[in-house]
């Protein structure tokens, strides 16, 4: 049976197709002959790797082994780690992660038809904390979850960013202390009104009453603001906990079924 046909190959002889105009220019043109060798090889090279990742041959005992670009396997650790580590989102350092790692693979075909596949080219791992994880698998669909990427072929993955945990508390402490800044040079804007309308003898308008009776109400304002963010900082207190729980839980799981083994 022929399981590599022309229809899973299209992108393969295009770059394959393409290769050998470029070995046509090559050849065809006049020049420093050591410059065309190099990009002679070159394209032997490209072409040679692309040929490696696409076969498919009978082995010894009579299996079929497919490689094929599509191909792969994902595996699934779960670990202690032996120092706390903070994740990439994760509201506090993780001591139980899932390290997801995806390779292609062989595919290795039975004569009974029994298929077992055999990872040969790691193409990422990523990480995950033990709530982003539970989250991930508990999700119907259409949720994301936040994760970090420890390596990916072809690219070399930078250190991962702070938390953002302090960053929300920056943006609520930013927020306060503008509000109060804003509301603290208006009413020195007021007071300055005040005085110069008191020194002529005038009467004070309904728009300065307007605005003493906004700048009257910033307490009140402050208080209704704080109520918001109060609930907020207890949702997300809740988060915080929720997350160490399932820490401390995976770590007693995982250390029960090492007793087990």
């Amino acid at each position: 049976m022929t399981y590599i046909t022309p229809n899973n190959l299209v992108h393969i002889n295009d770059r394959l197709a393409s290769l050998d105009v470029y070995r046509e220019v090559a050849l065809a043109s006049a020049g420093d002959e050591r410059v065309q060798a190099s990009i002679l090889a070159k394209i032997q090279k490209a072409e040679d790797a692309i040929r490696a990742s696409y076969f498919e041959k009978v082995e010894p005992n009579g299996s079929t082994r497919v490689r094929h670009p599509t191909i792969a396997v994902i595996e699934v650790c779960h670990d202690i780690l032996k120092e706390p580590r903070r994740l990439f989102a994760n509201k506090i350092n993780s001591l139980v992660t899932y390290t997801l790692t995806v390779s292609q693979a062989d595919a290795v075909i039975d004569i009974d038809g029994v298929i077992r596949y055999e990872p040969y080219a790691e193409i990422g791992r990523f990480t995950l904390s033990e709530q982003s994880f539970n989250n991930l698998l508990a999700s119907e669909g259409g949720q994301t979850q936040p994760m970090n990427i420890e390596s990916l072929h072809g690219w070399l993955i930078e250190p991962a960013i702070p938390d953002m945990f302090l960053a929300e508390a920056r943006i609520l402490g930013d927020q306060i202390d503008r509000e109060i800044r804003t509301r603290n040079r208006s009413f020195v804007e007021l007071l300055d009104e005040l005085q110069e309308r008191q020194a002529k003898g005038g009467k004070l308008p309904a728009a300065v009453i307007e605005k003493l009776s906004g700048i009257l109400g910033l307490p009140a304002m402050l208080v209704g603001n704080m109520g918001h963010h109060v609930k907020m900082l207890a949702e997300y207190a809740q988060e915080v906990t929720t997350s160490q729980r399932l820490e401390l839980e995976a770590v007693i799981r995982i250390h029960q079924q090492q007793e087990i083994q």
